[in-house]
């Protein structure tokens, strides 16, 4: 196959959501009018909509019928489309000026060919065998509608996207083809329903349908600049529009971006929305107080946790056994409970009456762990069974999501001029990481992030352009701005900051391309009592998918020991700092000075009295970094290791096993 032209990379580019590099791969691009088009595309989703109109409106004059249908959107956008039904008319076909009078709304059109009215009236009521009988194989956006309508109606995600993808090709300027066609493969999970997403927004730029599904679509892929960039722009088009609000709040949730409390007032649910927008600013106590009077069980647990994040565990467990009394079938709330260490017998009795369900299963764990430890970890594989059958986990994927990050980066020799200089404590969950930022947040010159979870946001952009041959200019110096300026707004105040970012550890080489001042530290811990203390505790819905099999435990955590091992050999000499967790119990003054040192920091002694320090701890370490250094979970996994054959027979078959 030949290379692909300048063109064709632009065009996939801007499909992947990269304007910049669609831009720079227009540069390289012979002119003509579909180059131009893409150009002006490609400034409209960097916010330029003048410039988009002001490129798309001279190739009108003679242009056929699908340039006008690109175009009529773009000035659409940018408020310059009112005469355009009018020249269209003038000059297209019926049908065809008819399509690009509805584009020139900006609204998008709707699919026509293939049906009568009253044939689309009859089949839009009929049973979905009845209209697969009549529809199937017949040509024509309508019928492409209402036999992909069908399918999904009777479960076949993958028949209902073939069908659409018929329709969209016979008529790809309908908006209701595109947004069933993305809605088809977000449900089939096909990694182009984001794609199609964003062409539904191409077609439709003023729907704000298209836009809340492109955003959606965005924050499940963890491009959170995207998503907020379409809710923002989707409350602007329908600022009462409830839906609209809720993904603004979570994408600029996800950025760690004040302006979530904004829109979060704005959704009207009684303080809920805005509660954790607090929370992820950091401000617990102000969550807390504004639920002080909530009903909902659901926003009272979240006070209570809040109050735990805070330090205030008595408040907390005083908040939840309230609940609890109200709404004694409550499980979040007991799980809430029992994570305290809070359970008595009689907990665990009236959790035991409770329907089976990953947080009562969970919550029965963890008050059983040290009394009954053969029932805790039943309940642990019933819990962990659960959440392995909703969000499996693929290592596979996992390993090739490192090796683009290694490939995507090894061609750039540049770093930007940031001069920011965060510490990045990195390493697998509950490996001490929350430990080690303890100590260092106990320095007087440093203050504590937790976990930002803002690195991936800031860097996306970059790898985005780089997924596609092409480094901005500027780009690095920009992924830097994002993550220094987010990381302000999240933890403001003097002092060097630490960011306990978990995952950071496979993006070590270009975490130090845009932020050459950056201080990295990894944790090691021996894996097997890493993984016993992953299998004990929830993970959210959704995260550290791995953490819900033995098996991905084990997998997860060699490839941990890879990516650091490739970063060892790739990168100079001390470009990050590792230390032992087994060490740092055995000698915490000499592994301290050595991790202060490693940092660019002066030696505290203060630093060793990390628990009397200890403030704001939202991961599930709250407890342990409140308490001076122990050993006693050292090697625990050999107490358990009965209940742990699966993944310790993994471990040893990946060579990840720690020395006896």
């Amino acid at each position: 196959m030949a290379d692909p032209t300048p063109f064709q990379r632009a065009a996939a580019a801007l499909a992947d959501g990269a304007p910049d590099a669609a831009l720079e791969w227009l540069d390289r691009a012979a002119p003509s009018a579909p180059a131009t088009l893409l150009r002006a595309r490609a400034l409209a989703e960097t916010g330029d909509a003048a410039g988009a109109a002001a490129l798309a409106e001279p190739l009108l004059d003679g242009a056929a019928p699908a340039l006008w249908a690109e175009a009529a959107p773009l000035l659409a956008l940018a408020g310059r489309a009112g005469g355009l039904p009018r020249k269209a008319k003038d000059a297209l076909p019926a049908a065809a000026a008819q399509v690009v009078a509805d584009l020139a709304t900006g609204r998008g059109s709707a699919a026509r060919g293939g049906l009568s009215p009253k044939d689309r009236a009859r089949l839009a009521k009929a049973a979905p065998s009845d209209v697969e009988a009549a529809l199937a194989g017949r040509p024509g956006g309508v019928p492409a509608l209402l036999l992909g309508r069908a399918r999904a109606a009777r479960g076949d995600r993958r028949g209902a996207a073939e069908a659409l993808a018929a329709g969209v090709k016979a008529e790809p300027f309908a908006l209701d083809l595109r947004l069933a066609f993305a809605e088809a493969l977000r449900a089939a999970g096909h990694p182009h329903a984001l794609r199609e997403a964003r062409m539904a927004v191409a077609v439709a730029p003023l729907s704000v349908a298209a836009r809340l599904l492109r955003g959606d679509l965005a924050l499940a892929a963890g491009r959170s600049e995207e998503a907020l960039a379409q809710a923002d722009r989707a409350v602007r088009l329908a600022p009462r529009e409830a839906r609209a609000r809720r993904l603004a709040v979570r994408a600029a949730l996800a950025l760690g971006d004040p302006a979530a409390l904004n829109h979060a007032r704005a959704v009207g649910d009684g303080g809920a929305a805005e509660a954790r927008a607090l929370i992820r600013l950091g401000r617990d106590e102000a969550a807390a107080a504004l639920l002080a009077g909530a009903t909902d069980p659901g926003a009272r647990v979240t006070a209570a946790q809040a109050m735990r994040t805070a330090g205030a565990e008595a408040d907390a467990e005083a908040r939840l056994r309230a609940v609890l009394e109200d709404e004694p079938g409550h499980a979040p709330a007991w799980h809430a409970l029992a994570q305290g260490g809070h359970a008595t017998a009689a907990d665990v009795a009236a959790m035991e009456a409770l329907p089976p369900s990953p947080p009562r299963d969970f919550a029965l764990a963890r008050a059983l762990e040290r009394t009954d430890p053969a029932r805790a970890f039943a309940h642990l594989a019933a819990a962990k069974a659960a959440q392995a059958a909703a969000h499996p986990y693929d290592p596979a994927a996992d390993r090739t999501a490192f090796e683009r990050i290694v490939d995507r980066w090894a061609a750039v020799d540049v770093a930007s001029g940031s001069a920011f200089d965060p510490i990045l404590v990195t390493g697998l969950p509950r490996s001490g990481t929350t430990l080690v930022e303890a100590i260092l947040s106990a320095h007087p010159g440093v203050r504590a992030g937790g976990e930002l979870a803002v690195l991936g946001p800031a860097l996306q952009p970059v790898e985005t352009a780089l997924d596609h041959g092409v480094l901005p200019e500027g780009a690095l110096d920009a992924a830097a701005a994002r993550y220094a300026r987010r990381v302000e707004a999240l933890r403001p105040g003097a002092g060097r900051v630490t960011d306990k970012s978990i995952h950071s550890f496979a993006s070590i080489g270009a975490i130090l391309k845009v932020l050459p001042r950056a201080r990295i530290v990894v944790v090691h811990r021996d894996p097997r009592d890493v993984g016993l203390s992953m299998w004990r505790n929830a993970f959210p819905d959704g995260t550290h998918r791995y953490a819900a099999t033995q098996a991905g435990i084990a997998h997860h955590a060699k490839l941990f020991r890879d990516a650091v091992d490739h970063w060892r050999g790739a990168l100079p000499e001390g470009a990050f700092h590792e230390l032992s967790y087994e060490e740092l119990l055995a000698d915490p003054e000499g592994v301290s000075r050595a991790l202060l040192d490693a940092c660019g920091l002066d030696w505290d002694p203060a630093v060793l009295r990390f628990h009397e320090a200890a403030g704001r701890v939202q991961t599930l370490s709250f407890d342990q970094v409140r308490r001076p250094l122990y050993a006693t979970s050292k090697g625990g996994w050999r107490r358990h290791a009965a209940h742990l054959t699966e993944m310790l027979d993994e471990m040893a078959r990946l060579g990840v096993a720690g020395a006896d």
